[in-house]
C-alpha cells in the first residue's frame, strides 16, 4: 500500500475594482484575485499472486477551490446587470 497526499496554493496576483458606469464610483473590490488552492491524494494498492500474476489498483481524487468564487460571481452580476 502507498498513500500520497499533495496540497498547492498559487496566490492571487491580480486587484480587482468594480465601477459603476454611470458615476465612476468603485462599489466592490478584491485583493489576491486569482489565488487557488489544489489539494488531493491517491492511494496505491498492489497484489503479487505469483511470479506471473501481479495485480494493482490506484484510487486518485483531488480538488480545486479558486478563489474568491463568491465574489467573482457577484461582481459579475452587478456589473452586468447595473445597480
Amino acid at each position: 500500500m502507498r498513500p500520497v497526499g499533495f496540497f498547492d496554493h498559487q496566490g492571487g496576483f491580480l486587484h480587482r475594482d468594480a465601477v459603476d458606469p454611470n458615476t465612476g464610483a468603485t462599489f466592490a473590490s478584491i485583493d489576491n484575485f486569482g489565488a487557488n488552492h489544489a489539494y488531493g491524494g491517491s492511494l496505491a494498492l498492489r497484489w503479487i499472486a505469483s511470479d506471473r500474476l501481479e495485480l494493482g489498483i490506484r484510487i486518485v481524487a483531488q480538488k480545486t477551490d479558486c478563489e474568491p468564487a463568491a465574489k467573482r460571481c457577484i461582481l459579475r452580476r452587478r456589473v452586468l446587470a447595473g445597480p
